[in-house]
């Protein structure tokens, strides 16, 4: 109310006739809308686009009477009805654009880590080997970052340990380590392979079985990279069927522990070898669906692996079978 009065009180000058009038109108509306300065000329008059059926003049005050502002209104709610594209849709109506979901994709430093994960367990890394993040890059061929972050990983599970200039080291385990582990693994695996046994199939048995003849035609070649690399895969084609991700995820990071000790049994030395007949022991428990039987063959087949590898160890590392 103040500042009406106040424009009232700067808008009281001579008037000369209509045109004056309005004038001053436009101006008082300028001053209560929160105008600071007064508008002269055509700028005090709104130029705007009247809709079809109400022709206002070229320059019309804002506030000329209640009858025009009331057409006004009623001429835009006409156009509401009769011609909705004309007015500007609420934001809350328009209508979401239909995107497909993100599948998410594996980072470099994901397929970094799985590629190492694999080695380890497999024994394709031997203990003692070095790894660096230089040498990861040009192995790769991926950046420092990925690299980085797939040996730090490894190295937070256990699987690596620091090594001399910021390098990583394959560990080696004494013998209480190692049969630590295997005395986990002893419990674990059958368990898993118990539970797999419900879900395997004919086409399942007939894969395992052709890893099998992979992995004895290795043997025979001495490609004991490969041997061990068949081991695995036979092993976690049956594990892999449990249907429980824990106990899986539990298993894989005590094979990358255990997996690169297996590496000393191959070229050191060529003891007589069991896994023969162990694994084919494991294949007529699955054909004739014997539970019992399958956890038997999988025991024998990890104590005959571990006392051949602890012999080993006593006989050419004394100071890991003793610390």
């Amino acid at each position: 109310m103040r500042d009406l009065v106040s424009g009232l009180r700067r808008a009281a000058l001579p008037l000369r006739g209509a045109g004056d009038l309005a004038r001053s109108m436009r101006f008082i509306s300028l001053s209560t809308c929160g105008s600071s300065r007064p508008v002269h000329g055509p700028a005090a008059y709104s130029e705007r686009r009247d809709p079809p059926g109400l022709q206002f003049n070229s320059y019309t005050p804002v506030l000329k009477n209640a009858n025009n502002i009331n057409s006004y209104n009623a001429t835009r709610c006409n156009m509401a009805v009769d011609q909705p594209h004309r007015l500007a849709r609420p934001r809350a109506e328009q209508s979401a654009p239909a995107l497909a979901p993100v599948v998410r994709v594996k980072t470099l430093g994901d397929q970094a880590y799985e590629s190492l994960r694999e080695a380890l367990a497999s024994g394709e890394l031997s203990p003692g080997q070095r790894l660096t993040v230089r040498g990861l890059v040009s192995l790769l061929g991926i950046g420092f970052t990925p690299a980085r972050e797939a040996l730090n990983r490894l190295a937070a599970e256990a699987c690596l340990e620091p090594g001399p200039q910021r390098g990583l080291l394959v560990p080696y385990l004494s013998e209480t380590r190692y049969m630590e582990l295997v005395t986990i693994r002893l419990e674990l695996e059958p368990m898993a392979a118990k539970a797999a046994l419900p879900n395997m199939t004919a086409a399942d048995i007939a894969a395992l079985e052709e890893t099998q003849n992979a992995l004895l035609a290795a043997k025979e070649r001495q490609d004991y990279v490969s041997v061990l690399a068949r081991n695995r895969e036979f092993h976690f084609r049956i594990y892999r069927l449990c249907e429980m991700p824990t106990l899986l995820a539990i298993l894989e990071s005590l094979w990358m522990q255990t997996g690169p000790m297996l590496r000393l049994l191959y070229p050191l030395s060529t003891p007589e070898w069991k896994g023969g007949v162990n694994h084919a022991a494991i294949l007529a428990a699955l054909r004739g669906g014997d539970a019992r039987q399958l956890a038997k063959a999988i025991r024998q087949d990890l104590r005959d692996g571990s006392r051949q590898l602890c012999d080993e160890l006593r006989r050419k590392m004394p100071q890991l079978a003793h610390s």
